[in-house]
């Protein structure tokens, strides 16, 4: 008489990091090298945690304040920094009138921003481009260069990098002074009017409006960093994964024979597969 009996175990269980919390890893992390006015406070210090950095008081937080423990050591703070110029998503801004700066042309104007890594201001909401206004004194009546432009005969917006604004999707079926543009506007008047301006000193609108403007003419203008930030830190995906799997297979036949063996991987992946088989036989005549 012959029995066999085989038997398949399987079990896989993932863990990711969460922010604050622990991701089930063994090695842990010390206090991360920081920018300066940067503040830490996270007691987590487990391998998966993500945490964020701080800013002393009177500085904003620009950039990604993410760490994440990876091995033993904090990865993250994508173009992190604290800065006392105003923030509004992560992002700084200059206006040129606060730095001293002489109004210029929309070209010089760029230029002079990208002297200190930044461009023209480019609004992407209603809401940032409020700020933008406060920011440059709140006066509709001193126009100020922002960072797009416009194509008259495709009727359309780009941005300062080249990629198409996406502002004027906020202002579908507006009427008046409920719209992004002034009254009036835009009119491409003299047929050189392809840099946009916020504010203008005569036209009725409402107080963050655009103008199209001739990009020659001398004008205030505000800076911002660009919108996304990379420095070969890990930025992307602040997750980590623990993953375990465990195997057994057990086979009995006849024989007097027993075999038994286990195998455990662990890698610095944090992936652990064990398998085990066991098989005995026996046979009576």
């Amino acid at each position: 008489t012959t029995t066999t009996t085989t038997t398949t175990t399987t079990t896989t269980t993932t863990t990711t990091g969460a922010e604050g919390g622990s991701g089930g890893f063994l090695n842990e992390c010390g206090t991360p090298s920081l920018p300066q006015f940067a503040t830490w406070s996270c007691n987590n210090t487990s391998n998966g945690v993500v945490c964020r950095a701080g800013c002393a008081d009177g500085y904003n937080i620009v950039g990604d304040n993410r760490y994440v423990c990876s091995d033993g050591m904090w990865i993250g703070g994508c173009g992190f920094k604290c800065s006392d110029l105003p923030v509004y998503n992560a992002r700084e801004y200059i206006y040129s009138k606060d730095a001293g700066w002489a109004n210029m042309n929309y070209m010089d104007a760029n230029a002079q921003c990208q002297e200190l890594g930044l461009t023209l201001a480019v609004p992407h909401t209603p809401e940032e481009n409020n700020f933008i206004f406060q920011v440059s004194g709140a006066t509709i009546s001193k126009p100020k260069w922002i960072g797009v432009k416009i194509n008259h005969t495709t009727n359309s917006l780009s941005n300062i990098d080249g990629s198409d604004s996406d502002i004027l999707s906020y202002f579908e079926g507006c009427i008046g002074t409920e719209c992004l543009f002034a009254v009036g506007e835009p009119n491409n008047e003299n047929g050189l009017e392809f840099c946009i301006q916020m504010g203008h000193k005569s036209l009725v609108s409402q107080p963050a409006s655009w103008n199209d403007a001739d990009c020659a003419i001398d004008r205030q203008f505000v800076c911002a960093s660009p919108t996304t930030m990379t420095d070969g830190l890990y930025c992307a995906d602040l997750s980590l994964t623990s993953t375990s799997t465990s195997t057994s297979t057990s086979t009995s036949t006849s024989t007097s024979t027993s075999t038994s063996t286990s195998t455990s991987t662990s890698t610095s992946t944090s992936t652990s597969t064990s398998t085990s088989t066991s098989t005995s036989t026996s046979t009576s005549t």
